[in-house]
């Protein structure tokens, strides 16, 4: 990314992902932290200040990313 980011957190995870932005100095870059919903599980997302590009490495996105690549796998292995 250049320029500002948002970034979106479960709650839990707040102090953490604020802590981590502050040890890597991207806090003049954050527009603001927002809450995830518990859902999300964890993880982050982040996105560019107007919203136009947007990555989201939330645990529910990532392991939904996995099941879809391991499906064939799974439906080999249990139905042959």
């Amino acid at each position: 990314f250049q320029g500002r980011i948002r970034v979106y957190v479960v709650e839990r995870d707040r102090e953490l992902v604020e802590r981590a932005l502050h040890e890597l100095g991207l806090d003049d870059r954050v527009v603001g932290i927002a809450t995830l919903s518990d859902d999300a599980l964890g993880g982050v997302v982040v996105e560019s200040e107007d919203g136009a590009v947007s990555i989201d490495n939330s645990y529910r996105t990532r392991i939904g990313t996995v099941l879809r690549r391991l499906m064939p796998w799974i439906n080999r292995e249990l139905f042959g």
